[in-house]
């Protein structure tokens, strides 16, 4: 048993085995254990402090209010932050930002992404009468948490110190909060992250690599019109977890006689001549799912700004309620053309109804949620004529009607 704090840093070695590095820090000796096929593991590494307070997760909502007040943990809601200009202020930086950048190409520059929930997929139609499935995509309570430069996210990451300095340039690290939560349930170490950018406490922190002329300021609120309509996206969520499955389920093999008895669904022989043992990488029983997969080239046909909600053409990886990461497509066909740069700004107009409460009558509206809702030019609207009739058209109805009323009166004649 090791002695004090253990650190655990596991690297690729060879096709499928891992190499896992077990420093004690009593006896300062390094052990070396390999794991062959080691995919991944369910369990946070130790060194990871604590989010939750994991007590307070049996308290009312009544209670939890109450010591809200009491501890004063409540952080006070913040505005959302509409300037562009004074971008250095509240950052680990003293990069010259400029208002609205003169010129960008996607080239060198990156924007930053949203989080969002997976909330289910719904049937969408083209213009042609084409039927095509749409993934939708709730992207709510997004705001920026910390900007870091890239000497001090090379300095203090292990993450950094691959990914700061690339092959594209120097890139900055932006973390993005979403979905409020109360401030109850989390550690003081943890809440100081959300007060110091002055914004209500999040369920879900990610990171987001970013060039340093698509900063955003600490404390802006993300808009889901971040994304234009006919933008192509790229889409990353952890795939269904199905826990352990056999071969037939995990790898699709097609199983034993149905002769053999209790070998329906069994793997077969893995092979026992030669040197006799499983080789790595062996498609054998195991877990299955719950693994990182990125979709690219998805392309957006409808927004919905009232309820922050994109209609995404297309499947998406994860299950219903999953969290999914969405960035701009890099692929070189599928480039954003002129999006909004570095973020979407909110008109004052808009603004002013979020301060009357008007948006929120709107999303407690049924008849009101989708009055304002973007589309695709491709899009087939409900409140467009499914059939148009030109005058060639209506030439022809005539015709044939004329042909028609002709054999009828032919037919009564030959009664």
């Amino acid at each position: 048993m090791l002695c004090g704090r253990a650190t655990l840093l596991v690297s690729r070695f060879g096709p499928s085995a891992s190499v896992i590095d077990v420093s004690d820090t009593c006896s300062g000796g390094l052990n070396y254990i390999q794991v062959r096929g080691r995919r991944r593991t369910m369990v946070k590494p130790p060194w990871m402090h604590d989010k939750y307070v994991k007590i307070r997760d049996a308290l009312p909502k009544e209670d939890r209010e109450y010591l809200e007040r009491e501890l004063q943990l409540e952080i006070p809601q913040r505005k959302l932050v509409i300037s562009r200009t004074d971008l250095s202020t509240d950052m680990n930086h003293q990069a010259e930002v400029q208002e609205s950048p003169v010129s960008y190409s996607f080239d060198y520059s990156k924007r930053i992404g949203l989080v969002g929930r997976k909330i289910g997929m719904a049937p969408q139609w083209l213009s042609d009468g084409y039927r095509t499935p749409c993934t939708l995509i709730h992207v709510y309570d997004n705001h920026v948490l910390q900007v870091t430069d890239p000497s001090t996210w090379y300095k203090r990451s292990l993450i950094g110190k691959r990914k700061a300095f690339g092959p594209f340039g120097p890139v900055w690290n932006v973390l993005v909060g979403a979905f409020d939560k109360e401030s109850i349930f989390y550690t003081d170490r943890q809440r100081r992250i959300f007060e110091k950018a002055k914004v209500p406490c999040k369920e879900q922190i990610v990171s987001f690599v970013t060039s340093e002329d698509a900063i955003v300021k600490p404390g802006t609120k993300l808009d889901v019109r971040h994304f234009q309509i006919g933008q192509y996206v790229s889409v990353s969520g952890k795939t269904i977890d199905w826990g352990f499955q056999g071969v037939m389920h995990r790898w699709g093999f097609k199983g034993g006689n149905a002769n053999a008895t209790k070998a329906h669904r069994r793997p077969g022989s893995i092979g026992v001549k030669g040197e006799a043992k499983v080789w790595p990488g062996r498609r054998l029983p195991g877990h299955m799912g719950y693994e990182w997969r990125h979709m690219h080239g998805l392309e957006v046909l409808r927004i919905n700004p009232i309820k922050q909600i994109l209609y995404i053409r297309g499947s998406v990886p994860g299950d219903v309620g999953e969290t999914v990461l969405i960035k701009d497509c890099m692929m070189l066909t599928k480039r954003p053309q002129d999006p909004p740069f570095p973020t979407f700004y909110p008109p004052s107009e808009e603004l002013e109804e979020e301060e009357n409460g008007m948006l929120e009558r709107m999303r407690n509206e049924i008849q009101l949620m989708t009055s304002r809702d973007i589309y695709s030019t491709k899009m087939f609207r409900f409140n467009q004529p499914t059939i148009e009739y030109t005058e060639a058209n209506q030439t022809a109805m005539a015709t044939i009607e004329g042909r028609g009323a002709k054999i009828a009166k032919a037919g009564k004649g030959k009664k």
